[in-house]
């Protein structure tokens, strides 16, 4: 019997803290609402430079001379190895085993 009444009082206890937390975050939260904010503009960004809509424009300046391929780590191959799956058969069937 002792000790359900130092339960329920424990879970009293902790019912009006976590009430309180609530009601202090709630009055947190709309005093953040009122204050009014202020948005700086980015200086370094391009107003509308996202939604430009129209033929393709290529960047100006040195950025071309950057895309250049760089040669082959092996002078002797000239592409990509592309193997052939022509002898490959498909895996035998395994039944699962329940385990």
């Amino acid at each position: 019997m002792d000790n359900s009444n130092e339960r329920s009082r424990l879970l009293r206890t902790i019912r009006a803290i976590v009430r309180q937390e609530v009601i202090h975050y709630l009055q947190q939260q709309e005093n953040d609402t009122t204050e009014t904010v202020q948005v700086e503009p980015c200086h370094h960004s391009h107003p509308n430079s996202w939604a430009i809509f129209g033929e393709p424009e290529p960047v100006k300046g040195d950025q071309n001379t950057l895309k250049k391929e760089r040669p082959r780590a092996l002078p002797g191959w000239s592409q990509p190895y592309r193997p052939e799956f022509n002898g490959l058969e498909s895996t035998p069937y395994l039944p699962t085993q329940n385990k």
